[in-house]
């Protein structure tokens, strides 16, 4: 979805998981941007039953877009998180 959005706005910049952890969304000018959004999930639903799996899965889909969600309060953009 991310490298589909990037393709379809030609202004958008695309930001991979090894340049942007939305975990830990440090190292990005947040302030830079007007809108963020937010394509990131993780998407393994048998792997998400493992102890491991379960860390990763929050991690992507409840404690990133939490993370994310404070930058952009923090910075005044508006964030789109899809789902």
């Amino acid at each position: 979805v991310g490298r589909a959005l990037t393709a379809a706005l030609p202004d958008a910049v695309g930001l991979t998981r090894a340049q942007c952890d939305i975990a830990r969304p440090t190292g990005v000018d947040w302030a830079a941007f007007d809108v963020v959004v937010n394509a990131a999930a993780y998407t393994k639903v048998d792997a998400a039953e493992t102890a491991h799996g379960r860390v990763d899965a929050w991690r992507a889909n409840a404690g990133g877009p939490a993370a994310l969600a404070a930058q952009a309060r923090a910075h005044g953009t508006t964030l789109v998180h899809l789902s």
